[in-house]
């Protein structure tokens, strides 16, 4: 028996946060805010249930039809109603005339239904992480903003370098670069710093930057030892200069 059916009739706020490229959280606020107005000029409220994220939880989402969809869209851009509208028109055309007694066809539809579940589930996973991490910067980024204040204005020094971009500049880390200032006998490790040999002292290889900044209403200093222009120019030559004679000694 042939008969005429309607593969989906509603869209869920999901699904609307998908094609739209918004929050889902941020399109329940957008439709909670919409159904009052909605509800006053005759209309049922929007209908709410619940599905489950991939850890289980039970979350609210609304299942709209076609005019509530489009009427929702009106808070939307115009890229966004767009989607909107071609989303529709895709499932409309899925109206189609389906041979229920062909085992095969109906398998087909609940195929096509599961792997359409599948794929949404994995998108609402994907944005998930992808809030939670941006979450989590936001917490480094504020735990970290007196260095890194502090890091920015030593960096644009015109005269100073760390330790770390004069090994970026040598292709090395800045561990392998002290490491390697240590076995030339430049600098050795004094209550958790590095030091520079008397030899090398009060040559202008260094500059010492103090910064004060505020740590949740306290005060407090921070000192670090950066390279001069002449310092870097020192480091380079002696790098260079070792390396040389490492390859001399590999070939001899």
């Amino acid at each position: 028996m042939n008969q005429l059916v309607n593969i989906k009739q509603t869209i869920t706020s999901r699904e609307i946060a998908e094609l739209t490229g918004k929050m889902h959280k941020h399109v329940l606020d957008a439709i909670r805010n919409m159904e009052q107005s909605w509800v006053k000029v005759g209309q049922p409220n929007f209908r709410l249930s619940e599905y489950k994220d991939p850890t289980g939880r039970r979350l609210p989402q609304f299942e709209l039809n076609k005019k509530e969809c489009l009427y929702i869209a009106t808070k939307f851009n115009d890229e966004a109603r767009a989607r909107l509208i071609i989303r529709w028109e895709e499932l409309e055309t899925k109206a189609q005339t389906v041979d229920f007694s062909n085992p095969n066809t109906v398998l087909q539809l609940v195929q096509n239904w599961a792997d359409e579940q599948k794929k949404r589930e994995i998108a609402e996973q994907q944005v998930r992480i992808k809030e939670e991490q941006l979450q989590l910067q936001g917490k480094v980024i504020e735990q970290n903003t007196p260095k890194v204040n502090y890091f920015d204005k030593v960096l644009q020094s015109e005269s100073a370098y760390t330790t770390t971009q004069i090994a970026k500049e040598l292709g090395i880390t800045a561990t392998s670069l002290n490491l390697r200032l240590r076995n030339l006998q430049i600098q050795y490790k004094q209550s958790g710093t590095w030091v520079l040999y008397q030899k090398y002292q009060n040559q202008g290889y260094t500059k010492t930057r103090t910064y004060t900044y505020n740590n949740n209403g306290e005060t407090r200093t921070t000192m670090l030892t950066v390279w001069t222009e002449k310092g870097r120019l020192f480091i380079h030559s002696q790098i260079k200069s070792n390396t040389s004679e490492r390859k001399k000694g590999v070939l001899a």
